[in-house]
């Protein structure tokens, strides 16, 4: 249940999500779990980006668009890496 990929157009940066992902997230929210400010929402982002994905060989996704782009326009956009002791998936984040 985690996002596929990040893919860049004219228009910017954006991350492709799985139906399973996109499911759960309306989960979250008629439950009342979901953030509900926008930093909230680049807080929870960002804790998921830097959580490390089987199918990216135990990298995690900020790893790999560092590779692609410059880590100045990540931050631009709001983005920013966590170290992995720090990564948290609980609901207590956004308390």
């Amino acid at each position: 249940m985690y996002p596929l990929y990040w893919t860049s157009s004219k228009e910017g940066i954006f991350m492709r999500y799985t139906y399973e992902f996109k499911r759960k997230c309306v989960e979250l929210y008629w439950q009342g779990q979901w953030p509900e400010t926008q930093e909230q929402v680049l807080l929870m982002v960002n804790h998921i980006n830097n959580t490390t994905r089987p199918m990216l060989h135990g990298a995690t996704p900020m790893k790999k668009a560092l590779q692609s782009f410059d880590k100045n326009a990540l931050e631009r956009i709001g983005l920013t890496i966590i170290l992995p002791d720090d990564v948290s998936l609980k609901p207590s984040l956004l308390k």
